[in-house]
């Protein structure tokens, strides 16, 4: 999320009961490697596909995972591929030892040229320790995709990692916004004006040849260390379009049409969620994109600090529910994929034990926190930031609620 744009909105919730106490946890099991070959898709709706062995697959409005219902906790983490390898690897244990099953990340680290000149990031380059994923040639005046050890083959460790760990990944293949790039830096590169989104990078024929560019190669990269193709990665949950894709509702349905039929075309194995806000659309919107052939579950973004879309757990809970409703009618399942409350803005406990109750009662599916942060190489935790939505694994009690109901919505029948 990084500083919600009101443009977004979002919600949810419930009061409802408090979690049981998890178990003890055990040491993860590896996601095995694919034991079938890609399985050919004979229609566009997911719904009607072959569920491969080891991948997650969406039966109805639940996910399924070798025939058994599959239901989630955990967490997000943007950071994840620039983290060095033991910050990496201590953040998925982390996500383990909470019960988390899922995290969900961005593969989406974008600048202007290759020495820094004309990227627009909001934050400093500097942040992602020299790690970049695409940049603009302007001798050439094409798109460069870094396959270096700073570049696709972070991306490479965090798969490897993940599967140690028996974490699956939620991969977003673009950020909307300017943070690290973004929509913003692909319109930059061709100069097409921007502000903090890019509403050309959905319409431009130019820059969604760029991004079909960038998509196929993740499609048909192969990972360097577990030489496993990403395709045929079941550590990989699903491929998601874009984190929260401003453009309008129309615009949006013809863009996701073209880049999932894309994406189906060469990966039938994965699922496809469009990592829409979904309640920053009016009720109408959220059903058109559940009923969006090849988009396979939908998603929910809740923050009450940003008026996203209420502020008090009652309203949130009344909308909630409404949009629940709508993902039952389309059939599909629905992820609270991310949301957040300050401690200092309420009461986040009762919150967090009330959303999560509700994605386990009502939806049936997961739910992903806004954010979880491991220890940096000298061992402390990062700081809290100004929006106090970190989580760290540190034995508080807003973190053991959140393991304990992990714990509970993953063996709930």
């Amino acid at each position: 999320m990084r500083k919600k744009i009101t443009l977004t909105c979002l919600i949810l919730v419930l009061l409802l009961t408090a979690c049981q106490p998890a178990t003890a946890v055990t040491p993860p099991t590896p996601i095995p490697p694919p034991t079938v070959s890609p399985t050919p898709t004979t229609t566009p709706e997911a719904q009607q596909r072959r569920i491969p062995r080891d991948f997650v697959g969406a039966q109805g409005t639940e996910f399924v995972l070798n025939g058994q219902p599959f239901r989630f906790g955990g967490a997000n983490n943007h950071e994840m591929p620039w983290l060095t390898d033991g910050e990496m690897e201590q953040v998925l244990a982390d996500a383990s030892q909470l019960n988390f099953h899922v995290m969900r990340t961005f593969a989406s680290v974008i600048i202007g040229q290759p020495d820094g000149a004309q990227t627009i990031w909001e934050y400093p380059a500097g942040e992602t320790r020299g790690v970049w994923f695409q940049a603009w040639d302007p001798a050439s005046q094409t798109m460069l995709i870094n396959d270096s050890p700073n570049g696709l083959v972070r991306l490479d460790a965090l798969l490897a990692a993940a599967s140690r760990h028996n974490v699956r990944l939620i991969i977003a293949l673009v950020d909307n916004w300017y943070y690290y790039g973004g929509t913003p830096q692909y319109c930059a590169w061709r100069n097409i004006p921007y502000k903090r989104w890019c509403p050309a990078f959905y319409t431009d024929p130019a820059i969604k040849a760029d991004f079909k560019t960038w998509v196929s190669t993740l499609l048909h990269r192969t990972n360097t260390i577990t030489g496993i193709a990403y395709r045929d990665d079941p550590t990989i949950f699903a491929w998601q379009l874009a984190n929260e894709p401003a453009a309008e509702t129309e615009i949006l349905l013809e863009w996701a049409d073209e880049m999932t039929t894309l994406i189906r075309a060469h990966d039938p194995n994965h699922l496809i969620s469009f990592g829409d806000t979904g309640f920053g659309r009016s009720p109408a919107d959220f059903a058109r994109l559940m009923a969006a052939p090849n988009i396979d579950f939908g998603t929910l973004h809740l923050y009450p600090a940003y008026q996203q879309p209420a502020t008090s757990p009652e309203e949130c809970d009344q909308i909630m529910r409404q949009y629940l409703a709508i993902a039952q009618t389309a059939n599909k399942p629905v992820v609270l994929e991310e949301f957040g409350l300050s401690a200092a803005a309420g009461d986040q406990t009762e919150a967090y034990r009330s959303w999560t109750e509700t994605m386990r009662i009502t939806a049936h599916s997961g739910w992903l926190v806004w954010r979880l942060l491991g220890r940096r190489p000298d061992g402390q935790f990062p700081p809290q930031d100004n929006e106090g939505f970190n989580l760290y694994n540190d034995d508080s009690a807003i973190t053991r609620l959140l393991s304990d109901a992990a714990h509970l919505i993953h063996i709930t029948p």
